[in-house]
């Protein structure tokens, strides 16, 4: 079926679908990530691994962990 306008075919596709740009998504806060990175279970899981090793004396063995 024939399109009786006068556009192109990226011209229709566009009109169709919409223009191809980038959407502008809001990035989310510090705050709000750290939060989300904190309830991670892995996350919660260093940290505990983190404490054993404190606990034991391991001051090398937590510090190498990270998150302590």
């Amino acid at each position: 079926m024939p399109h009786s306008s006068k556009l192109s075919t990226p011209d229709l596709t566009a009109a169709a679908h919409g223009r191809n740009e980038p959407t502008t998504a809001a990035r989310p806060e510090l705050l709000a990530t750290r939060r989300e990175v904190a309830a991670e279970p892995m996350f919660l899981l260093l940290l505990a691994a983190c404490a054993v090793y404190s606990g034991l004396g391991e001051g090398a063995g937590a510090i190498a962990l990270g998150p302590c």
